[in-house]
């Protein structure tokens, strides 16, 4: 007969004991995962490119709050205008002498971008625009017409107006007439701006992308492959910020362009008349009460854009924009008589490097001039004779 195993003694765990184990096994799935989250945070605030929002770190950056000149417009104006040699121009032709200028146009913003970025500024210092000319795009000689109950941002583009948003822009976004979903994502971003490694999290899922593509580079190399991305042309337009345009970017410009005015076909195809109840009316306003004077400037641009501002309607549309710019916003349009061909367009969207020099100067020229008409001919309007 084999013997019987003895029973294995009882193990009892005293509920104090057990209790501290659950604790800690608690504050394990809390506190690793938080230590992991903040080690992202930090590498995406030290390590991943966030572009600045020049407003808003504009004291930081720049070492002043207040300049004579101020572009304020899309990336067709942040690449079109050359602030210096505007205002070099300006004092050449006999205007003002050492005057300071700033471009603070920015890709992808609408018109409630530079409306939150001058308030920002205003907020820090509420004497920053006397004095100050603020010079607004309008292409084709009108603004982009736009409703505070029309979308603030354009599509993939929603994080370049939260630096400017306070806590009271979150109703007037609810009143908008957009979809809930818009209005759940433009709020839940406002929230977590400041947490980078949320939101930039389409940067950060791009960078791991990065990382995993040279990784896979490198090891393809020790294999004996050739990694040498092809050098763009020696000739490769440039634009004013130096950066060189490749050619291949042309070729994808008129399906960018149709995919943008599907996105934007319901603001675009609709008239453009109300403007005393538009975010541009807003916008003059501030800069007026603040002792500023409004230009609007017609930017150059090529044909691609025709179907927005070539069609039966446009033309009334933009009488009513200038009409408007006259009597209701005591200021004027500037139309350059300069024009460029497409090709000063490298990538069909923006001038290049020599052409946006050549048209800050011709800019400067017709500014110039629009300021002798107003002095000879008497102008009491403060906004455009001071």
């Amino acid at each position: 007969m084999t013997e019987a195993t003895p029973p294995a003694p009882e193990v009892t765990i005293s509920p104090r004991k057990v209790g501290r184990v659950r604790l800690l096994w608690t504050l394990a799935y809390i506190i690793v995962p938080a230590i992991a989250l903040a080690g992202i945070e930090a590498w995406m605030r030290g390590t991943v490119y966030v572009q600045t929002w020049d407003y808003n770190t504009l004291k930081q950056t720049r070492g002043q709050m207040h300049y004579d000149y101020l572009f304020a417009g899309s990336s067709r104006t942040q690449l079109g205008v050359d602030e210096n040699a505007f205002a070099e121009e300006v004092a050449r032709l006999g205007g003002p002498a050492n005057q300071s200028a700033i471009n603070l146009s920015a890709g992808y913003c609408r018109v409630m971008y530079h409306y939150f970025g001058l308030r920002t500024m205003l907020r820090d210092d509420p004497t920053c625009l006397r004095g100050t000319t603020v010079f607004i795009e309008c292409p084709s000689g009108m603004g982009e017409y736009l409703l505070w109950t029309d979308p603030w941002t354009y599509t993939r583009a929603e994080r370049v107006l939260f630096p400017g948003m306070i806590a009271s822009d979150l109703p007037k976004l609810w009143l908008a007439h957009t979809p809930l979903e818009y209005k759940l994502d433009m709020t839940v971003r406002f929230l977590t701006y400041n947490y980078k490694s949320y939101a930039m999290r389409g940067i950060l899922r791009a960078e791991f992308f990065r990382v995993g593509r040279e990784a896979a580079a490198r090891e393809l190399v020790k294999l004996g492959a050739d990694d040498t991305p092809p050098p763009l042309p020696a000739d490769a337009p440039k634009f004013r910020t130096g950066a060189s345009v490749d050619p291949k970017v042309a070729k994808n410009a008129p399906m960018y362009f149709k995919e943008f005015y599907e996105q934007e076909k319901k603001i675009i195809e609709r008239h453009w008349r109300s403007w005393d109840i538009s975010v541009h009316d807003d916008l003059v306003k501030l800069i007026h009460n603040a002792g500023g004077k409004v230009v609007f400037i017609d930017m150059p641009q090529p044909s691609i854009f025709d179907p927005m501002y070539k069609w039966e309607g446009r033309d009334e549309d933009r009488r009513l924009f200038n009409e408007t710019v006259t009597k209701r916003w005591n200021s004027f349009v500037i139309h350059s008589a300069v024009k460029f061909p497409d090709e000063a367009y490298p990538d069909r969207f923006h001038l290049d490097g020599p052409s946006a020099e050549i048209y800050s100067r011709a800019l400067a020229e017709d500014y110039v001039r629009k300021l002798n008409a107003a002095t000879e001919a008497g102008s009491t309007n403060r906004h455009i004779a001071e």
